[in-house]
């Protein structure tokens, strides 16, 4: 199972393609479920899904990574996915 690590964001920000694909793959059923829970349509699923991916690599470059006075516990790919779901969650509401 692939993760989401810094380097991987930092690729995205960069706008490489193939990181950028590899993080759709990683988010993607997430994301998807979160909008068909909410929806009960797979159709507003769908669309939900794809405006959420263009607002995530649209702000990606926004995203601030995980400090070092963190709590350590949080990883960095916890903190990005809840960065990303809840731009999700603003779509769906």
């Amino acid at each position: 199972m692939q993760k989401i690590t810094a380097q991987l964001i930092k690729e995205c920000k960069k706008q490489i393609s193939k990181s950028q694909e590899q993080l759709y793959n990683i988010m993607y059923n997430d994301v998807y479920n979160l909008s068909y829970r909410h929806t009960s349509s797979k159709e507003d699923a769908l669309e939900i899904t794809q405006k959420a991916f263009i607002r995530i690599f649209t702000k990606i470059k926004q995203y601030k990574g995980k400090g070092e006075k963190e709590n350590k516990n949080i990883t960095e790919e916890k903190k990005f996915r809840a960065w990303a779901m809840r731009i999700v969650r603003n779509i769906i509401l």
